[in-house]
């Protein structure tokens, strides 16, 4: 059995913000130290002071790294009783007219965005609605990706049948419709900084499997952002491991416990 030190692990992060910009001194310990450690089976080392040493002599390789570290992990309608809940919330209490602005937080390559565009494009062609999703992420080649909306055809498999419709599928592979794509709009933005701002407010905020590798005081300045660009008895909707911070409580409302649905008071 390989025993792996850890020890420096505070300079690596040094180093991967110097070199990066990217800031993990607030993830959480044991989900970066486990990222790490696929990182130092990767290069065959056991120490971090040696992961150090080689990055020093291969600074390119920081761009992999970083990928290995924000691991992006999704599909379209992931947890899709989320996406059940969502949609009755929806359709419950539609708007005429009304434009819906949503947030997809940490949208890796744009499956989950994509899968609410789907709901909202059926939605539309029973009622008089419109909707613009925003979508960002830390990774540009995630992003990249989704903007290009291309997909391998397997990923089909987690559409419902009756939203396939809204994309193309060809012999390898399926590409979300241009119709789709016009209301989602994907930016490069860092979950850790104050300055995200896109110049609105939103009836929804997606947030999931994000917050299990923050710490406790960096899910509280993300929290503070979401209230202050959440709309009135707007929701927001955390990854089903997911808990809201206690601080909170107060602020939301509990929606739907299961699927982690919170709405704002």
């Amino acid at each position: 059995m390989i025993v792996y030190d850890y020890t420096g692990i505070e300079k690596l992060i040094e180093r991967i913000k110097f070199n990066t910009g990217y800031d993990f001194s607030q993830y959480k310990e044991k989900p970066f130290k486990r990222r790490v450690r696929v990182i130092l089976r990767k290069y065959k080392l056991t120490s971090v002071e040696e992961l150090i040493k080689y990055l020093d002599r291969n600074k390119d390789d920081y761009k992999s790294l970083i990928k290995t570290i924000t691991i992006n992990v999704t599909e379209f309608f992931r947890n899709s009783e989320v996406f059940y809940q969502f949609n009755d919330i929806l359709k419950s209490d539609l708007r005429k007219g009304y434009k819906y602005r949503i947030l997809s937080a940490g949208c890796a390559t744009g499956e989950e965005p994509y899968s609410i565009a789907f709901l909202f494009e059926k939605l539309k062609e029973e009622h008089y609605i419109k909707y613009k999703v925003d979508a960002m992420d830390i990774d540009r080649d995630a992003l990249n990706k989704a903007i290009k909306g291309e997909y391998p055809i397997e990923e089909l498999n987690s559409i419902p049948e009756h939203l396939r419709k809204y994309v193309k599928i060809n012999e390898k592979s399926i590409t979300i419709k241009d119709s789709v794509k016009a209301n989602v709009e994907f930016k490069l933005e860092n979950l850790y900084e104050n300055n995200y701002n896109f110049g609105t407010t939103y009836d929804f905020i997606f947030c999931r499997n994000v917050f299990i590798y923050f710490s406790r005081n960096l899910q509280l300045k993300i929290l503070n952002n979401f209230y202050s660009i959440l709309n009135a008895e707007g929701y927001l909707i955390l990854g089903k491991v997911e808990t809201l911070a206690q601080n909170f409580k107060d602020k939301f409302k509990m929606i739907d416990l299961r699927n982690r649905i919170y709405r704002k008071l």
